[in-house]
Parts: structure tokens; C-alpha cells; sequence
């Protein structure tokens, strides 16, 4: 192979690689492609058409020989190109109707059986006019050309769908917002007019709205927590300390609940951030708590792996518990569905895994594995 050849070699596989590496950079790598052929194939101009909707439209052009205006698209069957096309196979024309090109190579982009392109370049009547080696090779450029295409659609899709979902998120999250803060400001509204109506009740009523305005601070602290990433200032704890003594601050509402509440304090010392740690454990008990009826019980047990929280509550389908640590997705008919997304993320910052096992009419087992 000669040092020409090997050189387009070369260059087409590094056009490869960007354009797989550079998402954005679709228009800029057929302008070097384009620039490459042109030298290496000695060309007067060159263009790429792309499909899109059925029709081929210019994409890029280069060279005094490339008339073609912008916006022009072709058609299948239509005309030297769409007969190249419409065919799947690369041909030469030298039909000398244009003083400026003495021949032409037409070469279809093909990705498996599908035309997704087309590559035109022309010599001029002073060049030597275009022959079958040159046919032969122009095949495998353009089969890395129209890889390289691929690709850069692939990246695209994915942008598109990643960008749909943040909106969908975003829409989530302000329906959850909305939703959540409604009760608490009517809480706060029904309070300040008892006040102006009332005087006399102006304790009782600054007690509503203090009560009200804690909801959303902790409404906003959850909305955040969800949103920044997790930062942890983890310390070497005793595990086994830290359930107990979170677990200790909820007894009451357990007691209310009619609900037993079992811990087994196991010694394991762990490197974590306590203050997340126990955000952690208050979430799966106090979700153990809401799940199970009088009567029932929620277990937490400490492992040298880290700890579970089991309940006997009503348990959960495959498809709730395969969306249970998506954001907004709740299985209650109030909350913001945040609150497992957070604990996941919390547990991850770790560089530990939470799982789930559950049944409905038995009960739910959350593990929390801590390395």
C-alpha cells in the first residue's frame, strides 16, 4: 500500500475515534473528511449528503468544483446520485456535460443495508479522470465514514433522551414542590387570618405557623439533599451505637403506632459520616413503621456488613420495588418519593449497596451494605 493511502488510512481511523469521542462534533468531522478525501483523492471538490425523513440533504461541501447551493437535497432514484443510491453501489461518471469536472465519483454511505449518506467528489478535465482502484478504495472510506456517522447519531439520540428525562425530572420535582407545600401554607394562611379574626388566639395560632414553616424548611432540606451531590465527613463509629441511638428517638412513635420496634446491638466499627448514616436508619424505620399494621414489628439487625431493617408490613409487587429508589416514586398516598432516592445516594457516597427483598402480605427486608 502506498504512504498516500496509508496515510487516509491513518487519518479516516482517527475521524473514526473523534467523532465516536466528541458528541458535538458531527459538522466539524465531515469538513475534515471532506478535506482529507479531497487531498488524498486529488479532487477539484467534494460533498456529503445525509438522510434524514427519506431525503438526502447537503451536509458539508468544499471546492471550487462544488456548485451545489445550499439547502439542495436528493432523492432516491432520482438522478447520478439517487440512481447510486437507490442501487447501494459506488460509481464513476465521466460524462463531461460540465466544463469544470472531467469526472465524478459517487459512493454510498451504507450502514448494514441501509443508505445513510452520500459522498460526491469531482476532478477536473485537467486531472486524471477517476478509475477502478479508485472506486475500489473509495468503498472502504466510505464504510468508515458511514460508522463514524452512526455514531455520532447515537450520540445524539442520547443526548436527547438524557435531556427529556432531566425535563421530565424537573417537571416531577415541581408537582412533588407544589404538592407538598400546599398543606402547610394552607396550614400558615388558615392561622394568620384566625390571628387578625382572633387576637386572642394569637399563641395557639403562632404555634400553627411555627409548626407549618418547620414542614417546609424540612420539605426544602429535602429537595436539596436530593439535588447537590452528597458530601461526607466520615469518622471511624460504632455501627451498632448509631442504630440504637436513632432507633431510641423514634420509640415514641412506634408506642403511638401500637407497632414493636426490636434492635440488635452488635459492636462493628465503621469509617462513616454518622449525621448521614442516621438519616439513613430513620428513613427505613420510620417507612417500616408507615407499612406495618398494629400489632406488627419492625426489626433492625447489625451485621459486620453493615445492618437490615425488616418489617411485617403488606410488602410490595416486583414492580413497586423495582422503581423504589427512582426519584418522585412513592407508594404512599402523601410524600415527595424522594426519601429512598436520598438514602440510596447516601449509601453509594459510601461506596456501599442497598437492596430489597419483598412480599406482599409478609413484609419488606431493606440491607444496607457499608464497606
Amino acid at each position: 500500500m502506498s504512504a498516500a493511502r496509508a496515510l487516509q488510512d491513518d487519518l479516516l481511523s482517527l475521524f473514526v475515534v473523534d467523532s465516536v469521542q466528541d458528541e458535538n462534533g458531527l459538522q466539524s468531522y465531515l469538513k475534515r473528511v471532506l478535506q482529507v478525501t479531497s487531498q488524498c483523492f486529488r479532487t477539484s471538490g467534494a460533498s456529503i449528503f445525509l438522510e434524514e425523513g427519506g431525503v438526502y440533504h447537503l451536509a458539508a461541501k468544499l471546492g471550487p468544483a462544488v456548485r451545489t447551493p445550499d439547502g439542495a437535497v436528493i432523492q432516491k432514484g432520482i438522478g447520478l446520485a439517487g440512481e447510486a443510491i437507490e442501487l447501494a453501489e459506488p460509481k464513476i461518471v465521466t460524462d463531461g456535460e460540465r466544463a469544470d469536472i472531467g469526472s465524478s465519483l459517487i459512493v454510498p454511505l451504507m450502514d448494514g443495508g441501509t443508505c445513510i449518506g452520500v459522498l460526491n467528489m469531482a476532478r477536473g478535465h485537467d486531472e486524471p479522470v477517476f478509475g477502478e482502484e479508485d472506486l475500489r478504495y473509495a468503498g472502504g472510506v466510505a464504510g468508515q465514514i458511514a460508522l463514524a456517522v452512526h455514531n455520532a447519531k447515537l450520540f445524539a439520540s442520547a443526548r436527547e433522551y438524557d435531556r427529556l428525562k432531566r425535563l421530565a425530572e424537573v417537571g416531577q420535582m415541581t408537582a412533588a414542590i407544589a404538592h407538598e407545600i400546599r398543606n402547610p401554607l394552607t396550614g400558615i394562611l388558615g392561622a394568620a387570618k384566625m390571628i387578625q379574626e382572633a387576637p386572642e388566639l394569637t399563641e395557639e395560632m403562632a404555634n400553627i405557623i411555627e409548626l407549618e414553616t418547620m414542614k417546609l424548611n424540612l420539605l426544602c432540606d429535602e429537595f436539596l439533599d436530593f439535588s447537590r451531590p452528597i458530601r461526607l465527613d466520615p469518622e471511624d463509629q460504632n455501627l451498632g451505637d448509631v442504630v440504637r441511638a436513632t432507633c431510641s428517638l423514634l420509640e415514641s412513635s412506634f408506642s403511638d403506632s401500637e407497632v414493636a420496634l426490636t434492635v440488635t446491638n452488635e459492636n462493628q466499627t465503621k469509617c462513616i459520616d454518622r449525621r448521614r448514616i442516621e438519616q439513613v436508619v430513620r428513613n427505613l424505620v420510620l417507612n417500616g413503621l408507615q407499612a406495618t399494621p398494629k400489632g406488627g414489628t419492625v426489626s433492625v439487625n447489625v451485621f459486620d456488613w453493615g445492618f437490615s431493617v425488616h418489617d411485617t408490613g403488606a410488602g410490595m409487587s416486583e414492580e413497586a420495588q423495582q422503581k423504589l429508589f427512582s426519584p418522585f416514586f412513592t407508594t404512599k398516598p402523601s410524600g415527595t418519593g424522594l426519601g429512598l432516592s436520598i438514602v440510596q445516594k447516601v449509601v453509594q457516597a459510601h461506596g456501599g449497596f442497598i437492596s430489597v427483598q419483598s412480599q406482599e402480605g409478609v413484609g419488606t427486608t431493606f440491607e444496607v451494605h457499608l464497606p
